[in-house]
């Protein structure tokens, strides 16, 4: 008897069909993390301009501002030293969060 059977050639399928299933749910998860860690990345970035902002132009209330998809909030309270807190948005998901003493 020569060549596959019908059974052969459908096991040989179904098993190449699971392995690529496997490589494009690993390429999916990939792409997600990646744009996941270049959104922390970003807001980062953000929180540490806005803090050496704060930190040195000597301002004394809260605030917001937007930045593309990003939305910075600050805050700071007037004790001694004053207690800022700088956090990140990205839409309504807060990325990341600070809170340092800024002496002057």
């Amino acid at each position: 008897m020569r060549g596959f059977t019908l059974i052969e050639t459908l096991i040989t399928t179904a098993i190449l069909v699971s392995g690529l299933v496997a490589v494009a749910l690993l390429f999916s998860y990939t792409v997600r993390t990646t744009l996941n860690n270049q959104e922390r990345t970003t807001a980062t970035l953000l929180l540490v301009d806005k803090m050496e902002e704060l930190k040195f132009s000597g301002i004394t209330s809260g605030g917001s501002d937007d930045i593309d998809t990003f939305k910075r909030v600050w805050q700071v309270e007037s004790t001694y030293p004053p207690k800022v807190t700088v956090i990140v948005y990205f839409g309504r998901r807060e990325l990341i969060r600070a809170t340092t003493m800024v002496l002057r």
